[in-house]
């Protein structure tokens, strides 16, 4: 009989203690996920991996901050190219008003200068930096220069360069003031004309005609290469930007 009751005391002993919860180890102050140990499931307060809605609205701002900062770069280099050209041509129009002062006349553009094509760009260069009298004539003796050229982007600044003026010599070179906006056919100077020669009668305007081609590169003055009035430049969209120089009659 006391051995039955014994096997009963020590039965429920043994329900007991297997019916207890088994207590979780102690995580000794490692994070959560550490502590869990390989193959467990993570705390529901944890945080997962981001989701796609998350990811795509990320690349959305990224995207449009990006193009805010690239309309801003570009707007800001275009009002420094005006800005470039607005005083390049307030500076070569001085230039011009002291040759003036000096030789009596503005530098004309005849179709060939000493036997050589020389478009209007190159005359004027050639003119300011002491190479070339009002009538396209070269000078025998080095003439003043009335602009100072690191002041300017030019088309060879190198003075090593050979079509880099040259302080001892009067001799044409092929060079010029560059416009900052680049032509198609890579010879961007700024645009200059004046009279062609002694029988130009088509020139009426009093003064000449020096202009940028302005952003898009382009223009078309029409008759106004012929006559040097602002006037008769073409109401061409291509022209809208244009920025002159000097008188506009």
């Amino acid at each position: 009989m006391a051995h039955s009751w014994f096997l009963r005391v020590q039965l429920l002993r043994l329900i007991a203690v297997t019916n207890q919860t088994p207590q979780r180890p102690a995580n000794f102050g490692l994070p959560p996920s550490v502590a869990a140990g390989p193959g467990r499931a993570r705390p529901h307060g944890g945080r997962g991996a981001f989701t796609l809605i998350e990811l795509l609205s990320a690349i959305a701002v990224i995207a449009i901050l990006v193009s805010i900062t690239v309309g801003i770069t570009r707007g800001v280099l275009a009002r420094s190219q005006i800005a470039r050209a607005m005083a390049d041509l307030a500076t070569l129009a001085m230039a011009l008003e002291q040759y003036k002062l000096q030789y009596g006349d503005y530098p004309w553009t005849p179709p060939q200068i000493n036997g050589t094509d020389m478009d209007g760009g190159a005359i004027l260069f050639n003119a300011l930096c002491g190479n070339l009298g009002p009538k396209g004539n070269v000078l025998t003796t080095k003439g003043r220069s009335f602009v100072e050229l690191s002041r300017f982007t030019l088309a060879h600044p190198e003075p090593t360069d050979p079509e880099y003026p040259q302080p001892d010599s009067t001799s044409p070179v092929f060079n010029w003031f560059n416009d900052p906006w680049p032509r198609a056919d890579g010879r961007n100077w700024y645009y200059y004309a004046y009279r062609k020669g002694e029988g130009d009668l088509a020139w009426t305007s009093p003064s000449y005609l020096l202009y940028s081609h302005g952003p898009d590169g382009a223009c078309d003055i029409g008759q106004a290469q012929n006559t040097g009035l602002i006037a008769d430049v073409p109401a061409d969209p291509q022209n809208e930007d244009n920025l002159y120089a000097g008188r506009d009659s």
